[in-house]
């Protein structure tokens, strides 16, 4: 009896871990969206997947980003961002060597922007929303690709320089993230996880 009511915790512990986490979107209050954090898949490659999406008077959009690793390493990631039914922007980093990616940016005002990006990727932006970067000095943006900073604040929290010149600051309570303050067209918003980690 003992070892069934012990398997059973096991198990249920294992499939609140593999849940999607969902946070809040706030801006000024008001919730205006919504992201989730979904499972790492652990098959041939790890996968990391976020979706986003929000809603303002006149603007509606989502934003997903998705990462591919091999062997501890980035293989790939793509992000794609949507306004009101539209694709505005979408970026693509693939690993052409060790220590060596090639990035792509598609948008309406420059079709398309090559760069390579000649540094080792362990850890991403997406990164940050599963695990806390207790040990990591930096991580890589997939948005802008570009290797962000990250210092550490205290009580949990950690600051990244993003190559726009804004900041986002990234809450941990047991090593999950819980609460994401970034800026947004000029204006500060709040990713609020809804359930706590116990």
């Amino acid at each position: 009896m003992q070892k069934t009511l012990l398997i059973l915790l096991l198990l249920a512990s294992l499939a609140g871990y593999a849940q999607v986490a969902t946070f809040d979107v706030v801006m000024a209050g008001h919730t205006i969206g919504s992201v989730k954090v979904l499972p790492q898949d652990d098959g041939a490659r790890l996968r990391k997947r976020i979706e986003a999406e929000f809603s303002v008077p006149f603007f509606s959009g989502s934003f997903v980003a998705e990462n591919q690793f091999s062997e501890g390493t980035l293989h790939s990631s793509l992000t794609e961002q949507t306004v009101n039914g539209k694709r505005r922007e979408q970026t693509v980093t693939t690993r052409l060597a060790s220590q060596h990616y090639r990035f792509d940016l598609s948008e309406k005002t420059d079709r398309n922007r090559k760069w390579e990006v000649v540094a080792p990727i362990a850890h991403t932006i997406t990164g940050l929303y599963y695990q806390e970067p207790a040990q990591v000095q930096a991580v890589y943006s997939e948005k802008f690709g570009a290797m962000c900073k990250i210092r550490k604040l205290g009580n949990g929290s950690y600051s990244v320089e993003l190559p726009n010149g804004k900041e986002s600051v990234y809450s941990y309570e047991h090593g999950h993230c819980v609460r994401v303050v970034t800026e947004l067209a000029g204006v500060k918003l709040s990713i609020v996880r809804k359930q706590r980690p116990l």
